[in-house]
């Protein structure tokens, strides 16, 4: 079953995404750190229930769960990571009176309407040229369908621009912290460094979707509804990443994403971070890869906070595949003791149509 989930910002917070990296943060928090936050909220509230269980009970969830990252949505335009197709790419030719590569460049989302009602009808056209996107002139539509990165409807650009008056969707800056002792906890002195956190726009919201068996409703809602008091992202211990409200909608309620998910697609893209099966490679069409790294976070192990999870390459959002499920990687430290837990990089995102069959 399919939940979108709808997670609101409190006022004034600040977030911190990112795989181990402090001085900068994403964007995009991704499926495999959402996961391992929705994981680690239903050790917190079923971990006694479960008891020697627990890791089989982690392990199914792995298996059973789909996940797209954590996107934004501005009102009712939902942001989609912009596909890693050859359509958002080829220029028909060099120069263009207003236009630059690197203006193409900086396109880095697509909304949902956008998506559905343009470039999927562009490339139902056979299309591979970015001009079809802006009816073969460049020049003349760049500005009415781009806005903040977003490639978007002229109808969604004006109210971005004019209606909601959104300049940025998030700004960024630095914190200078001491750095804390990962074991005795305690400031270490004179050791200073740079965290980057970001801060929406208060009319951005961000979301999500996940897709579950129906026998872990329950279970699943309530790991969810807790990212309300747990938050999401890094520097939570003071103060960062907190949601004032988590809503878990049915996908059906949402026309255009359930009209997409009950189409068969050719190619689709990926809405989370992929890590194929061996079968798979063949069907990988065109992608970016990112590298998934990071700390231990345990709440039943705390005295693994000090370790780094092995590090891999998995395909990221926006990346063209044919048929694709994906797989979960166990990467706990090599030569680890058995007392250590397995812990999971999840791999099995949601994918969206691009080009129908």
């Amino acid at each position: 079953m399919k939940k979108l989930v709808i997670l609101k910002p409190s006022v004034n917070s600040k977030y911190h995404f990112g795989s181990g990296d402090l001085e900068k943060s994403d964007i995009i928090f991704h499926s495999s750190n959402l996961f391992s936050a929705i994981v680690n909220n239903f050790v917190l509230l079923y971990g006694e229930d479960y008891k020697e269980e627990i890791n089989k009970k982690v392990k199914e969830l792995a298996e059973n769960l789909r996940l797209s990252s954590l996107f934004i949505k501005i009102d009712d335009i939902f942001l989609l990571p912009k596909p890693e197709h050859p359509i958002f790419y080829l220029l028909k030719k060099e120069v263009y009176e207003n236009i630059k590569p690197k203006d193409i460049k900086k396109i880095k989302f697509v909304t949902l309407k956008a998506y559905k009602e343009i470039v999927m009808e562009k490339l139902k056209e056979n299309n591979c040229y970015i001009d079809s996107l802006f009816e073969d002139d460049l020049d003349r539509y760049f500005n009415k369908r781009v806005v903040n990165g977003i490639f978007a409807t002229e109808e969604e650009v004006n109210k971005i621009k004019n209606k909601l008056k959104i300049k940025k969707l998030f700004e960024a800056y630095d914190e200078e912290k001491n750095t804390i002792d990962r074991i005795c906890e305690r400031p270490a002195e004179g050791q200073l460094y740079k965290v980057e956190f970001i801060k929406f726009d208060k009319n951005v919201e961000l979301y999500f979707i996940i897709d579950y068996p129906e026998y872990l409703n329950k279970e699943i809602q309530a790991s969810i509804k807790l990212i309300e008091d747990e938050g999401l992202g890094g520097k939570r211990s003071i103060g960062a990443g907190h949601f004032e409200k988590v809503e878990i909608k049915d996908i059906k309620k949402f026309k255009d994403f359930n009209e997409l998910f009950n189409t068969q697609g050719e190619l689709n893209i990926l809405l989370g971070v992929g890590i194929p099966k061996e079968d798979e490679i063949s069907n990988i069409k065109y992608y970016k890869l990112l590298e998934l790294g990071g700390y231990i976070y345990s709440t039943t192990k705390p005295e693994l906070v000090t370790k780094h999870r092995r590090s891999l390459m998995a395909l990221s959002e926006g990346s063209v595949v044919k048929a694709f499920e994906g797989c979960v990687k166990d990467v706990k430290p090599k030569n680890s003791s058995e007392n250590i837990h397995p812990v999971y990089t999840h791999g099995k995102p949601i994918t969206l149509p691009l080009v129908e069959k």
